[in-house]
């Protein structure tokens, strides 16, 4: 049955030197479209010079028309500010940006990201990246854009969810919808001042998590993906517990119960000489999980094992309790 989906084009502006941060772009906005976005009408495509279609006239002009047809920008810089390109501007990236203001001032494009990897300032001066600090301290002068720094390639992986997720709540809560030719500049709501974007909080993740596996038709994968984002930021034990817990469970629905069963296992290892009620109920929680997963490995006798050890954690809980209680009562 044909689906009506809302695609939004997303811009990825950079000089050399970048090339992991602009594959790891593409491929979050690819996993974030297929384990969260398409399922909810949404599909995010990213555009760069590498999509650019080769043709007759200056480069730099075919990818600006690129930008031109873009709903978001997002631009990363580092050491490099890049070279001129004949339409006046020092680089590409210097011209690619001028543009995005323009179409950002114009309500043509939805918001404009700014990212700065982390600098290490040693060493002789360099031409190149005395421009992109001069860049640097008149955005952050000007404030108007909220800019943000990372140091890692994995800080700059959950940077493009958090904005992804930010969009997709964007759209959600928006009036009407947007072809997949893009909308008519009537239909594009204003523009809103960039805020400081927050990273989805552990409770997110898991939530969604949770809505995606109980779906008429569950999809796991998604929830797998949610459940490995909120572990990865997990605050405490219990966040983390929460989050490996729904893992695991999607990794047995989606066939992988070797995975599964590690996954429960952790939980119940960490937990095992706890004797907060919390952490005690998630300990039995993951061992009666990672029973029933051992069963579809049919590893029984291992599965018979961790029930007895249900049985004995239960006992010692009530024991530590009782020797809890009657010292409370000591004179």
């Amino acid at each position: 049955m044909p689906k009506q989906l809302t695609q939004y084009r997303v811009f990825i502006g950079s000089p050399s030197g970048l090339e992991e941060e602009r594959r790891c772009f593409s491929d979050r906005l690819y996993k974030f479209t297929q384990r969260l976005a398409e399922p909810r009408g949404v599909v995010f495509r990213s555009v760069g010079w590498e999509e650019t279609i080769g043709g007759v006239g200056r480069p730099q002009a075919l990818i600006n028309e690129e930008l031109k047809q873009c709903d978001y920008a997002v631009f990363v810089l580092h050491v490099r500010w890049g070279t001129p390109t004949g339409g006046g501007y020092r680089s590409g990236t210097e011209e690619e940006w001028a543009l995005a203001e323009e179409l950002y001032q114009a309500k043509t494009i939805r918001n404009i990201a700014l990212l700065f990897k982390s600098i290490n300032l040693r060493g002789m001066p360099d031409p190149q990246l005395s421009a992109v600090l001069e860049f640097k301290k008149r955005i952050y002068e000007g404030k108007q854009y909220f800019p943000r720094d990372y140091a890692t390639i994995e800080d700059f992986r959950d940077w493009i969810d958090a904005h992804l997720a930010r969009w997709l709540n964007d759209h959600e809560s928006a009036p009407g919808q947007i072809s997949l030719a893009g909308p008519p500049i009537e239909m594009i709501a204003a523009a809103e001042p960039m805020g400081p974007i927050v990273a989805p909080s552990p409770d997110y993740w898991i939530a969604e998590a949770t809505r995606l596996t109980e779906l008429a038709v569950p999809d796991f994968a998604g929830a797998l993906f949610c459940a490995q984002k909120a572990a990865e930021m997990a605050g405490s034990d219990i966040e983390w517990a929460r989050a490996r817990n729904i893992g695991g469970v999607s990794q047995a629905n989606l066939g992988r119960f070797d995975e599964a069963t590690r996954a429960f296992g952790e939980i119940a290892e960490r937990f095992s000489h706890s004797i907060e009620p919390d952490r005690r109920y998630w300990q039995a929680q993951a061992l009666y999980s990672k029973g029933i997963a051992l069963g579809w490995l049919d590893r029984s006798e291992e599965a018979i094992a961790v029930y007895a050890g249900i049985a004995r954690a239960g006992r010692q809980g009530a024991l530590q309790q009782g020797q809890e209680a009657r010292g409370a009562r000591s004179p």
